[in-house]
């Protein structure tokens, strides 16, 4: 009897299986895995180089952030550039985003790539974003040193933002920012945004 119950236990769970890769025309389209999620994604809005709201098949709208990059933030040099790139690279070819976590701001950190073409190595690489070390655990061990070769190369070649000797960093930006909205005159009120380890602006 117990024989029984489970080898109709496993029968339902084998055409459960087989009901959710019949309902996606690829078969598993959107895999889940430990850590999140991989599928395709289309590019809906770039905010700048490293954000963006995304749509996916079986996703409605959706905000996203580049893992381990950070690039110019509006009012920077480059970032007008860096917003470009990204969307060149979005609609390039079928994007494929493995989801990481979700950020304090409720974003889905993600890596995205265009057949063997990885985003953020593009961008660090053409210069158009620095490689974020204070966020490398969300990357794997091979991919971190390949940001790191890729900005070393983009300096020494001068490339993009590193045309400048001493370029600011979007995280210094946004702390400068931050700091200048905080001494504001007392009556006028003051911004509040949701607390971030490098400011309490959101990496944008």
């Amino acid at each position: 009897m117990i024989r029984s119950t489970r080898l109709g236990h496993q029968l339902l769970g084998a055409l459960g299986l087989l009901a959710l890769s019949l309902a996606s025309p690829d078969g598993f389209a959107a895999r889940t895995t430990e850590r999140g999620w991989t599928e395709q994604v289309t590019l809906v809005r770039a905010y700048d180089g490293d954000s963006a709201i995304v749509r996916s098949r079986t996703r409605d709208e959706f905000k996203i952030r580049v893992a381990g990059i950070d690039a110019p933030e509006k009012g920077q040099r480059f970032a007008k550039e860096a917003r470009v790139r990204f969307e060149e690279f979005m609609r390039s070819g079928s994007v494929e985003a493995h989801g990481i976590k979700k950020d304090g701001f409720g974003r889905w950190i993600v890596t995205l790539r265009v057949r063997d073409t990885d985003l953020g190595q593009l961008m660090i690489r053409e210069g158009y974003a620095w490689y974020f070390r204070r966020y490398r655990a969300d990357l794997s061990v091979g991919m971190r040193q390949t940001y790191e070769e890729a900005e070393a190369v983009a300096r020494e070649e001068r490339r993009g933002l590193w045309v400048e000797d001493d370029p600011i960093a979007p995280w210094r930006f946004r702390h400068r920012a931050f700091n200048d909205a905080d001494e504001a005159p007392r009556n006028k009120p003051r911004r509040t945004q949701p607390t971030h380890s490098d400011s309490l602006l959101p990496p944008s």
